[in-house]
């Protein structure tokens, strides 16, 4: 029957190699700040493989572990502890994964939708950016807490005692496909 994916018990491990450096310093008792460059290999990740030969009556589609790809970034991360009763914090990320398939049956549409004339399939042989690529991600972080007896007195009372906010911002970019 046509447009299955037949299992492949001989497939090779999935292999990823992380590599993290980064820097942090406090730049006072309330002020932090660090900065990480990562970088992610991807090899023997999981794609597809279409099986034909003339002595077959029709061709088929295995699993193989051909796919490999990479993911670079570099985080910043800016601290203001709490005091004064409020903290802050600033992460940016700025990244990159790239790879020739998201996933295992990313490129199964070009596998089966290929030129009846065509031997093989065309499929991609340099890197492009994945479907999950976020080039830029962004979090702020904002604390604002006042304990039992604190806060800015109106008409002799403490406005806003024992009150806590927290908010956080986001800010991500478009995925490729967006």
């Amino acid at each position: 029957r046509g447009n299955e994916i037949v299992g492949n018990a001989g497939l090779a491990a999935e292999l990823s190699k992380e590599v993290n450096v980064g820097f942090h310093t406090q730049l006072s008792d309330i002020f932090a700040f660090s900065i990480t460059g990562i970088y992610k290999d991807l090899r023997n990740q999981a794609g597809l493989e279409q099986i034909s030969s003339p002595l077959l009556a029709q061709s088929y589609t295995i699993y193989s572990s051909d796919q490999y790809g990479s993911d670079r970034s570099v985080e910043v991360v800016i601290e203001k502890r709490m005091s004064d009763n409020y903290s802050m914090k600033l992460n940016y990320t700025y990244g990159a994964a790239v790879g020739t398939s998201s996933s295992a049956t990313e490129n199964y549409a070009a596998l089966i939708n290929q030129d009846p004339s065509s031997p093989n399939a065309v499929l991609p042989l340099t890197p492009f950016p994945f479907s999950y690529d976020r080039t830029q991600n962004a979090n702020f972080l904002f604390n604002l807490n006042y304990n039992k007896g604190e806060g800015p007195t109106i008409f002799g009372q403490k406005l806003f005692e024992l009150f806590s906010l927290q908010t956080t911002t986001i800010y991500l970019s478009g995925t490729p496909y967006t």
